[in-house]
């Protein structure tokens, strides 16, 4: 990458910074709790949103090697993901041609996946590779017994889905163009993995997601993982990208870059880049470390988040190594001990509450930002 490539967003942070502000929208905004908590929404959500677009659900350094897989629950649905023999990631449902119970389960490394009911087996490529005592089931001629394929592409390290079978799939254009040469910079295939982490909270997913489109909760919340010595509270650059959104979270040092030299600047260690993917993707981008994190509904008020975290550099020397393992502890730290506390209070009060509405500043604009975005696709008026 570049270096000088986010000095615009830099020298923006830098006054903001200087100045004791953030980027804002006009006004405060109210979300009707009718948002969170609509009779109808996991339906209307399954439809308009979950099947809808490309989700991320694995990450390239996951699914390294042929016959590598993993299986994600999405809305409940299970879906299998592996690299064929081929090199190729594809993904499909999980769930056996002939009675429907699930071939694969958690993770790892196989070339053949037995159904544990009638022991129907598919290879890494999801094609039916037995079915014991076949003669005897009088199978019509010609059918397909293969595992059905979900949409599936590789590209920048991240692997996207499409929920429904036959969904035509262009990241680029679901991106758009701006934001995929980006996130093209970032070398997220090129990775080292850490151990994926995965937590519930008892709330609805969409203040979860909102969680990560702001800064104003620092100082409150994250007063052990983000020390405000080296941090600022409510302090962000915001740009929305089409449906999606990028932020730039300065740390303090950011203010040494005054009177430097721009051909000297870098973005680390002097701001945090951050995406939000939508609808519940976030890329979080800490120097030598990256975080996948994605946000998925298992019901009214239950969410779960993971967490991928990557290493940029993979041929790390035992200081840079250190590096990278404090700010992924520091990560999980904010994620699950800090956020996931308070993330497990909302459901209660978005279900709840009689107040009618709740309320995102003008300082939120990144939640303002999710929240319009997610009511346009389902046609809710706020």
């Amino acid at each position: 990458m570049d270096a000088s490539y986010f000095n615009p967003l830099l020298k923006r942070a830098l006054v903001l910074a200087q100045e004791g502000t953030t980027d804002s929208a006009p006004a405060a905004m109210r979300i009707p709790l009718s948002y969170y908590r609509a009779p109808d929404a996991e339906a209307t959500e399954k439809e308009k949103i979950w099947e809808a677009v490309p989700l991320v659900l694995a990450t390239t350094v996951q699914l390294r090697q042929p016959h590598d897989f993993l299986v994600r629950t999405v809305t409940g649905k299970s879906v299998l993901i592996a690299r064929g023999a081929d090199g190729i990631v594809r993904a499909f449902e999980n769930y056996c041609r002939h009675r429907g119970a699930s071939p694969a389960s958690g993770c790892g490394n196989s070339k053949l996946f037995v159904c544990p009911y009638h022991a129907w087996s598919y290879d890494s490529s999801g094609r039916n590779k037995a079915i014991p005592a076949k003669s005897t089931l009088g199978l019509e001629e010609g059918m397909s017994f293969d595992l059905v394929e979900l949409p599936c592409t590789e590209r920048h390290g991240l692997i996207w889905v499409n929920l429904k079978p036959g969904t035509p799939q262009d990241i680029r254009a679901f991106l758009g163009a701006e934001l995929d040469d980006e996130i093209g910079l970032w070398s997220y295939g090129q990775s080292i993995l850490y151990p994926p982490m995965c937590q519930t909270v008892s709330s609805n997913w969409k203040p979860v997601v909102e969680n990560f489109g702001e800064t104003y909760h620092f100082a409150t919340v994250h007063g052990q993982s983000i020390p405000s010595e080296l941090s600022f509270n409510n302090c962000m650059t915001h740009d929305a990208i089409g449906r999606h959104h990028r932020m730039l979270f300065p740390s303090k040092s950011i203010l040494t870059l005054a009177g430097q030299p721009e051909e000297q600047w870098h973005y680390w260690p002097h701001a945090t880049i951050v995406y939000w993917i939508y609808p519940s993707t976030i890329l979080v981008n800490v120097g030598v470390v990256a975080q996948v994190i994605d946000v998925l509904p298992g019901g009214p008020d239950s969410t779960a988040i993971n967490t991928v975290s990557l290493g940029f550099d993979a041929q790390a020397d035992a200081a840079t190594k250190e590096q990278m393992d404090y700010i992924v502890q520091s990560a999980r730290q904010a994620i699950f001990e800090e956020d996931g506390p308070v993330l497990n209070g909302l459901g209660p009060g978005t279900r709840h509450s009689s107040q009618g509405h709740v309320i995102a500043g003008r300082n939120e604009i990144g939640v303002q930002h999710i929240v319009k975005t997610i009511a346009a696709e389902l046609g809710m008026r706020l």
